[in-house]
This record gives structure tokens, sequence and C-alpha cells, in this order.
């Protein structure tokens, strides 16, 4: 059940109605400035002491800031978006195994010479015995996928 909106107070109502009107103000002034012509613009800019040539270099450098950050967020989802689907991937190739198989092959994995040392070193310092099959699942993901790395990396086939 959902609970009906609190009555607003008079001095609620008074500053909602001013919110609207400045928005509306804002508003009918964004189309004004948006119909000047680029002259006209530059006459009201430079009347406030704006220089135009200036705030037009500052404005195309921050949209080319803005675009090359867009660039490289949407290469960072894109990278994420790859390892997601060889998580998949390599969950999909194994199939399900049990609890014992988990182990072994994590074990197995965890001591692969292809594995980077300081990944070694994390992975032997976990104590999986206490991690449910799905935490173990995911471990065994995550050290497979690191050496498919590296044999991606050294342009080696899989073993």
């Amino acid at each position: 059940m959902t609970t009906p909106p609190k009555k607003r107070t008079p001095a609620e109502t008074w500053d909602a109605i001013m919110r609207m009107a400045d928005d509306d103000a804002a508003d009918q002034e964004a189309e004004r400035i948006l119909a000047l012509s680029p002259e006209e613009l530059d006459r009201e800019l430079a009347a406030e002491g704006f220089d135009p040539a200036k705030l037009r270099a500052d404005g195309a450098a921050h949209v080319a800031r803005l675009l090359a950050k867009r660039e490289a967020d949407l290469a960072t989802i894109e990278k994420l978006e790859r390892e997601q689907a060889r998580l998949v991937a390599i969950r999909a190739r194994r199939g399900k195994l049990g609890r014992d198989a988990l182990l072994a092959r994590i074990a197995l994995a965890k001591n692969d010479p292809r594995l980077p040392a300081p990944l070694a070193v994390q992975y032997r310092n976990r104590d999986a015995s206490a991690a449910t099959d799905e935490e173990l699942e995911d471990t065994l993901d995550a050290l497979e996928a690191q050496l498919e790395h590296h044999d991606e990396d050294r342009g080696a086939e899989k073993p």
C-alpha cells in the first residue's frame, strides 16, 4: 500500500510555484538565445564583458575533452563486454563440475607457470575450503581467463 503524498505547507507550495516560474523563464531565455544569429550573440556576450572567441575556443576544447572521455569510456565498456563474454564461454566449454573437480582444476591453474606472479601469489593465499561451489566456479573462471590472456599475449595455442 502506498502512502498518499504529504500535503504541502503554504511556503512549500510558494517555493514550488517560484521554481516552476524560474524554469519557465530559463526555457524562454534559452529559446531567445538559440534564435539569435552568431553576430547578435557575439554582441550580447561582448556587452556583458565576455570574449566570444575565447568562449568558443574554451567550449570547443571542452567538447573535445568530453568526446575523448566518451571514446575511452566506450572502449572500456567494450573491453568489459568482451571479458564477460570470455567468462561465459569458458564456463560453457568447461561445463558443470563437481566440487572435487573444481578444487583440482583450481589447484592446477594456481600453479600454472603461465599465471602472472602477483596473481599466482594472490590465488595461492586463498583458502578455497570455505568457498561455495559458485565461488569456486568464479575463481576457476578468473584463473582460466588469465591463462587465456597469457596465451593470447604470447600468440601461443591453448594447452
